[in-house]
């Protein structure tokens, strides 16, 4: 049995993937908000501690921005100015 073992692990080989690198990308919006431009929270109950709201186009349903909110959370505040 052990010679088997031995036989299986020197005779084994070792494969890797080589993977793609994320490329991560930063856009700027416009500097006034759309008319229908819509925080949509991220609420997962198995992973409270990171929290996400994710800014969404209603008109066209496109992907604009993410903002990590952290432990539990219930809203949205932003500056009034």
């Amino acid at each position: 049995m052990l010679a088997v073992i031995c036989g299986l692990l020197i005779t084994s080989t070792i494969a890797f993937a080589e993977l793609e690198h994320d490329v991560q990308k930063s856009e700027r919006l416009l500097a006034e908000a759309g008319p229908h431009w819509v925080w949509v929270n991220d609420i997962n109950l198995y992973s409270l501690v990171n929290g996400k709201a994710y800014l969404v186009d209603g008109d066209s349903g496109r992907f604009l921005g993410m903002l990590g909110l952290g432990f539990f959370p219930t809203k949205i505040l932003f500056p009034t100015d």
